[in-house]
């Protein structure tokens, strides 16, 4: 997560950092460390269970993520054709992979490489025919004189009259060019004839094509591909046949900024948890509601700010409170599960005094002595002081144990989530009752008439 980690991971084993604690200027009780080794000081205890939220990136997730980014959303994250075409190697693809490309993709490649095909390809790359005839055949293939004749008698085309339109454009010389016969043994023979090969043409073509593609802005490409039922999913489907992976992603410095500034958007703004017992980190809602859109394509890590050990995240559970949620964990550096810090949670229907709110600032644990907390059963209240931006997560301990979560700053006062409050489960069995008896009596006011006469009739029946 961070260079300073990574370092003391390195270093854990060659020295030992003794807390210490000190008053800052804003009156917050610093927790930082000390080099120097004392046996005969007693080490006072830290809050090693005050964890930081981090993000890694789901690399298993990354080829969705990526391509729901080409298809809805390449303009404003600036993906262009051309970062499109480097992330797939489309631009050094040759014939007899792309015939295995689209035979795994379940396209008929003699469709591909037809008249019908060819006109797809001139269409939506907006490229003119005489150009590409210019460009591909007299140009990059270098096909002239006798060489070109022979070519166009194998194909069957009318010479002259395709000469007089390629030099006056009439007639339209791509309608002279698509009288001529273009079976498989028609363009062998030519090829052959003009002294090439088809997989030289392949090149010339796929080279010209792609440049021309790259002129296009990338939602008009990605409009052509729907138009051909090229979607999401084929697209998918494309990446794993060319087995493709982070590899290719970083390589193109398009998509490697995308992730880059994704990650950095995720942890930009520290969250905290507690560890409440060594598998569990309690969390605030509003800590989750910051990545929840982004939970399918992120791992989740705590580490710990004042000690060395880092936690993976493995699943997210309810609770039956409103705002707190549970963070199931395991590990993924070394330690002693025994030994893991956590506080206990505790309870109160009453005024809370002499806490403590622990936060933290630029990686340090600040804590904020508070000499009087109010209740109100679901949430606790407590002045704010000079605290300005508030972390969520941020953990009220009173008397050792954890009794608030931070939700938000409301004015001059800090709203904390209690343990103590009534539970969703409880209100709804509470709920359930009155809800029920309420429906009874605005049916019976309602049909009053119609109860009390069906209740009269029921009596003198009884009677009867």
């Amino acid at each position: 997560m961070k260079a300073p980690l990574l370092f003391l991971l390195i270093t854990a084993g060659f020295s030992e950092s003794i807390p210490w604690n000190s008053k800052d200027d804003q009156g917050f009780t610093t927790i930082s460390s000390s080099s120097t080794e004392s046996p005969s000081v007693p080490v006072k205890p830290t809050y090693d269970f005050v964890v930081e939220i981090g993000f890694n990136l789901n690399e298993d997730k990354m080829p969705e993520y990526i391509v729901d980014i080409i298809y809805d959303n390449s303009t404003e994250k600036s993906i262009t054709v051309d970062d499109i075409l480097s992330l797939y190697e489309l631009k050094t693809i040759e014939l007899d992979n792309i015939i295995e490309v689209f035979d795994s993709l379940g396209i008929q490649s003699q469709n591909v490489f037809s008249l019908d095909g060819f006109d797809k390809f001139l269409t939506e790359t907006r490229l003119d025919f005489k150009e590409f005839y210019n460009k591909v055949i007299i140009g990059r293939l270098n096909i002239t004189g006798y060489p070109l004749r022979d070519l166009l008698v194998a194909l069957e085309i009318d010479i002259n009259t395709f000469s007089m339109s390629m030099a006056y454009g009439d007639p339209d010389p791509y309608e002279v060019f698509k009288k001529g016969n273009f079976t498989k043994e028609a363009v062998d023979t030519a090829l052959e004839k003009a002294g090439t090969t088809l997989e030289e043409l392949f090149l010339a073509c796929r080279d010209e094509f792609l440049s021309k593609a790259t002129d296009i802005n990338t939602e008009n490409i990605i409009g052509s591909l729907l138009k051909y039922n090229f979607d999401k999913v084929k697209a998918l489907k494309l990446w794993n046949v060319l087995y493709l992976n982070m590899e290719n992603v970083y390589r193109v410095p398009a998509f490697k900024q995308l992730l880059s500034d994704l990650s950095r958007e995720l942890n930009q703004n520290p969250l905290l948890g507690v560890l409440t017992s060594p598998n569990n980190i309690t969390i605030n809602r509003k800590a989750y509601e910051t990545w929840r859109s982004e939970k399918d394509i992120v791992t989740l890590y705590v580490e710990s700010i004042s000690h060395k050990f880092i936690l993976q995240i493995t699943d997210t559970v309810d609770t039956e409170l409103d705002n707190i949620l549970i963070l199931k964990s395991i590990a993924i550096e070394p330690y002693d599960e025994v030994a893991l810090p956590y506080v206990e949670i505790g309870k109160s229907s009453g005024e809370l005094v002499n806490c403590k709110f622990v936060t933290v600032l630029n990686g340090t644990l600040l804590i904020n002595d508070v000499a009087v907390v109010t209740n109100h059963g679901t949430y606790l209240q407590m002045p704010k002081n000079n605290i300005t931006e508030l972390i969520p997560g941020s953990p009220l301990i009173c008397h050792e144990k954890l009794y608030g979560i931070a939700r938000e700053i409301k004015s001059a006062e800090i709203i904390l989530d209690a343990f103590s409050g009534i539970s969703r489960l409880i209100v709804n069995m509470y709920l359930l009752p009155v809800a029920l008896s309420v429906c009874i009596c605005v049916i019976f006011f309602v049909n009053k008439e119609q109860v009390l006469e069906k209740l009269f009739k029921a009596n003198e029946d009884r009677l009867r």
